[in-house]
């Protein structure tokens, strides 16, 4: 049996929109490598680069990259 939106009351639409944005917002910031454990030769590698002298991390302000892309932000 198929269920029609205009047999829903209000609140078993809203229910089932709720839902639906819960199940794409889950789906969209799920990450695929949860649980994985990383190989021990690539934790040795990358404990290395970090520990290298220069190594250091450098950050740009998100709306400078943008300014500099000619984006609006």
């Amino acid at each position: 049996m198929v269920t029609r939106v205009a047999d829903l009351t209000v609140e078993e639409l809203r229910l089932f929109i709720r839902e639906t944005v819960a199940q794409t917002l889950s789906d969209l910031i799920h990450d695929p490598d949860e649980g994985l454990e990383i190989r021990e030769d690539l934790r040795r590698e990358l404990t290395e680069a970090l520990a290298k002298p220069g190594s250091q991390i450098v950050t740009q302000a998100a709306a400078d990259v943008a300014a500099r892309l000619g984006l609006s932000w």
